[in-house]
C-alpha cells in the first residue's frame, strides 16, 4: 500500500504542475529544475523554477493541517551541485488515513563535448560520472509510512540508477557512477536527478514522524585522457 500511495502523491505534484512529465526525457539547452510538494491532510503548496543553473537556488514549503500535521521540505540547487535536502513530516494520531507527505526533485542537465589537447576529432574517449549521495534518515514505521529516493547519473547513453533506501534507520553513503565510451569532438549529454519522497499515512493510536536528509552533493566528471574537457555547454566546470 505504501508505494502504490507514493505514486499517488507523485500525482498528485504533476497535477500541480510540479514535477516533470517526462522525468527521463533530455533538453536541448542546459538547465536546473528545482521542485518542492508538501501534502498536509489536503493542504497543499509547491513551488518549482527552472533556471540556467549558474547560481544556487533553493526552494522550501511548508504546510499545515491545522490539527497538529506538519510537512516541511526544502531543496536546492545549481548546475552539477546539489544543495542540502530535507523531508520532515509530524503526524498526531489519526483515525482516518488522510497523508502527510512530501516530495523533491532536482534534474541538472547539460553537455560536454569530449575532446584534450592534442587528440584528433574520432579519437576514442571514456567519460565517467561520478556523484556521492550522503544520507540520514529514519523512516516511520512500515504500517505508517513510507520513504523512498529515485536518483540517476547519466553520460549519454550511459545511465546508472539507485532506488531506496532499504534499511531501517542509518545513515548511507552512495555512489553512482556512469561511463560512457565517446569519440573526441561528440557532444555528450550530462544529467543527474535526485527524486526524493516521504510519506505518512494510515490508522495511529499515538503521533509519527519520518526525515530525511541529504547532505549537498557534486557531480564530477572524469576521464583517463589527460587534459580531457570537463566544461559544460552551460559554462560549470565539473570537478
Amino acid at each position: 500500500m505504501g508505494l502504490n500511495r507514493f505514486f499517488s502523491l507523485g500525482r498528485m505534484a504533476l497535477a500541480c504542475g510540479q514535477l516533470s512529465q517526462a522525468p527521463w526525457a533530455l533538453a536541448d539547452e542546459p538547465h536546473v529544475l528545482v521542485s518542492g510538494y508538501a501534502n498536509a491532510q489536503g493542504v497543499y503548496d509547491s513551488e518549482n523554477f527552472t533556471t540556467d543553473g549558474q547560481r544556487r537556488k533553493a526552494v522550501r514549503v511548508q504546510v499545515d493541517s491545522g490539527d497538529g500535521d506538519t510537512a516541511d521540505c526544502a531543496v536546492g540547487a545549481k548546475m552539477g551541485v546539489f544543495m542540502f535536502t530535507v523531508l520532515k513530516l509530524s503526524r498526531t494520531p489519526s483515525v482516518d488515513y488522510d497523508s502527510v507527505g512530501c516530495q523533491t526533485m532536482v534534474d541538472s542537465i547539460d553537455s560536454v563535448i569530449a575532446g584534450a589537447p592534442g587528440v584528433a576529432d574520432g579519437t576514442p574517449m571514456r567519460y565517467v560520472a561520478t556523484l556521492v549521495l550522503r544520507m540520514a534518515y529514519l523512516p516511520p514505521p512500515a504500517e505508517r509510512g513510507y520513504l523512498y529516493l529515485q536518483t540517476m547519473v547519466q553520460v549519454e547513453d550511459g545511465r546508472y540508477y539507485w532506488d531506496g533506501p532499504t534499511a531501517v534507520d542509518a545513515q548511507q553513503e552512495i555512489t553512482l557512477q556512469a561511463t560512457y565510451d565517446a569519440v573526441a569532438g561528440q557532444a555528450l549529454s550530462i544529467r543527474a536527478l535526485v527524486n526524493s519522497y516521504n510519506e505518512l499515512y494510515g490508522l495511529s493510536d499515538m503521533p509519527v514522524s519520518g526525515r530525511l536528509s541529504l547532505r549537498g552533493a557534486r557531480l564530477v566528471l572524469t576521464s583517463p585522457t589527460p587534459g580531457a574537457n570537463i566544461t559544460g555547454q552551460s559554462g560549470h566546470v565539473y570537478q
